[in-house]
């Protein structure tokens, strides 16, 4: 736990980079001293779309790829092959001369590999040494990780960009390939890391199932909110500051601004409480993200965008501290009842997010094209913040199901 602990952290370090600044490097103008016109900033949004699209369908493809590479591969080799993945994709965003559909579309498949790789091991060796009852603790732990370096590498990396410009020393892609070749370091010395510890692979079993048991079923429903959550995080707020505030260091400022509360109430969830407090964690997660949409819709103004940016970067560690156990208490259970794979779960799961990343995605583009772009950027929030309300009833109906399973079991 403590080798995957971290690597994660340091892995941590990268993330916002290709989460923020990789969208960011596709919305920005080529000269940072000029605004985008309403055509140009068109391109762009859909450029950036094109990318999220690419990055998406990457993701479940390659956990499937993954699953049958563990039957001759070590977990460990694989998951460093995702970290090393996002260093590729940004070295091939920063090669190509022009940014068109083509190029972009390429970038976010590597990325999506990345994605892939990287998470469908980290999930499966998680699942591996932890249990319910310390499970709380494990994601506070790595969730805090996560959180703290959102408030250093966005603000860091937001002036590191705009400081070149402003002063001359360097362009605005020179900045980025000075963090392309950071990001490379950083990911090589989790690789090793890992790469110290022995973690067992999945057993060499049939990884693809059509038919599930009720309670799987019910996760699955639950899975696609949660990637509805995901798709609407990784999104808006890239093309909300993009089309309402402008400049990639306001990007990173903003975002590093809600995540000191979050360390704080991450550090005292894993802490002092236990699996049956979950699901009140996950109604707090959902108050803030939905607040921060009615917030946002209400005013539509560049203080509403910071508003927005704060709580869903609050709401997201959250929510990710109460789903994620909740997932793991669901396998632990339907995996033995049903006699397969884990991993199964977890490429199947995987499938369900990606429905949900999609979505997101979806909603936004079809609000664009039947009305326009600044209605969906505006009310599309709130079609999400129904589905993430109409969740908490799912939620506690999963959490029932469990504690019913687990009492027949004893």
């Amino acid at each position: 736990m403590r080798y995957l602990l971290f690597a994660g952290m340091l892995y941590a370090f990268v993330l916002p980079v290709i989460e923020l600044f990789v969208g960011a490097y596709i919305v920005s103008p080529p000269d940072p001293t000029t605004a985008l016109t309403a055509l140009e900033k068109h391109e762009k949004i859909n450029l950036y779309l094109y990318y999220q699209f690419a990055l998406y369908t990457g993701i479940p493809v390659c956990f499937i790829i993954n699953g049958y590479l563990l039957r001759k591969i070590k977990v460990t080799y694989l998951y460093s092959l995702g970290l090393m993945l996002s260093g590729v994709s940004m070295t091939f965003m920063m090669s190509l001369k022009h940014l068109d559909n083509a190029g972009v579309i390429g970038a976010g498949l590597i990325m999506g590999a990345s994605y892939g790789f990287f998470w469908a091991n980290r999930d499966f060796m998680s699942l591996g040494v932890t249990d319910d009852e310390t499970r709380n603790y494990y994601f506070s732990i790595d969730t805090i990780f996560y959180t703290l370096t959102w408030i250093i590498v966005p603000a860091a990396v937001g002036y590191f960009i705009t400081f070149g410009t402003d002063s001359h020393l360097y362009t605005q892609k020179g900045a980025y390939i000075g963090v392309t070749i950071v990001v490379f370091i950083i990911t090589t010395l989790a690789a090793i890391i890992i790469n110290k510890e022995k973690f067992n692979n999945p057993k060499s079993e049939q990884l693809i199932f059509f038919k599930f048991d009720k309670l799987w079923n019910k996760m699955i429903l639950f899975s696609i909110t949660k990637g509805v959550m995901q798709g609407a995080i990784m999104i808006f707020p890239i093309l909300l500051i993009l089309s309402i505030i402008g400049g990639v260091n306001m990007l990173g400022i903003i975002v590093s601004g809600g995540q000191i509360l979050s360390a704080i109430m991450l550090y005292l969830i894993g802490r002092y409480t236990k699996p049956k407090h979950r699901m009140i964690v996950y109604i707090v997660a959902i108050a803030f993200f939905v607040t921060a949409i009615a917030i946002h819709g209400a005013l539509y103004s560049a203080l509403g965008v910071i508003i927005y940016n704060i709580l869903q970067f609050i709401a997201k560690p959250l929510h990710d501290v109460s789903y994620f156990p909740t997932e793991f208490r669901v396998i632990d259970i339907v995996s033995k009842k049903e006699g397969r794979n884990e991993f199964a779960y977890i490429v199947n799961h995987e499938f369900t997010l990606f429905i949900g990343r999609i979505s997101a995605i979806l909603i936004v583009l079809f609000l664009a094209y039947k009305i326009n772009a600044d209605f969906a950027l505006r009310f599309g929030l709130f079609f999400i913040a129904g589905i993430m309300l109409l969740s908490i009833l799912l939620g506690k109906n999963i959490v029932k199901d469990c504690e019913k399973a687990e009492a027949i079991h004893q």
